[in-house]
């Protein structure tokens, strides 16, 4: 029988989350310059902080020429543990340390959905992903690797303790699973850690037939399907760590 996922972690290694949405404008640029302002109106309270995001001195007529930059925010609203990234194709909804649980950045990116979706400045929908970032602490000489299910050999050599990256599409129905493992990782701040990161973006591509009923109906399937990839390619011994809840 296979053992049942953990409904959630009481110690999270979660460094960041993030829900977002690439999107064509329904009004040309409009969406990267009265987008922000909608928000801001609605979630002000929440997000009572804007600024300008470092690719805001990029010209739009150039973002919109280059697919690397055409998704770049224009501005963030800042709140208390979470900030918006907004720009004339992306909407990006971020959580950092300490996570809130699933419940919460649920609630949070549903909200924000409705309200992005009730300005009328977002055309069609092009694609939305669940991403989280995490940090499997580990000491820094140690083979990081043995907290993860990753045997990893490069002909008959061994990878143990060395620094080392490992990247993979994995794909599941409509979903794609950009998986990547990072050792050797450290945080910055005043609780910084070391050990390895596991970074899991779920994306799901368009076209969405409904839209923003679409998406929110995915929302779920591709939280599922981040926690089976994640919970997979940890040891038992690594999940217990953050001692699971069943």
């Amino acid at each position: 029988m296979t053992k049942p996922l953990p409904k959630l972690l009481r110690k999270a290694p979660i460094i960041e989350a993030v829900a977002e949405v690439r999107f064509s404008s329904s009004n040309g640029n409009l969406a990267s310059t009265v987008l922000p302002g909608l928000l801001f109106n609605d979630l002000k309270e929440q997000y009572p902080a804007i600024q300008a995001h470092p690719s805001a001195q990029i010209p739009s007529e150039v973002k919109d020429q280059n697919p690397e930059l055409r998704y770049l925010p224009s501005v963030v609203m800042v709140g208390e543990n979470s900030s918006l990234n907004v720009g004339g194709a992306v909407l990006g909804i971020v959580v950092n340390k300490p996570y809130p649980g699933w419940d919460s950045f649920k609630a949070l990116i549903l909200n924000v959905w409705q309200v992005a979706q009730k300005s009328e400045l977002i055309g069609s929908i092009e694609r939305f992903s669940l991403k989280y970032i995490n940090l499997i602490e580990a000491p820094m000489d140690s083979n990081q690797l043995d907290c993860t299910t990753v045997k990893l050999t490069l002909g008959e050599y061994v990878v143990t303790s060395e620094p080392t990256t490992v990247r993979s599409e994995l794909r599941k129905g409509r979903f794609i699973t950009v998986a990547s493992i990072v050792t050797q990782a450290q945080s910055l701040g005043a609780n910084a850690a070391t050990g390895l990161i596991v970074d899991l973006d779920v994306i799901c591509n368009g076209p969405f037939v409904g839209s923003w009923d679409e998406i929110r109906t995915l929302l779920e399937d591709a939280h599922i399907i981040e926690k089976e990839v994640f919970f997979n390619l940890l040891t038992d011994h690594t999940i217990d760590r953050y001692e699971p809840e069943y």
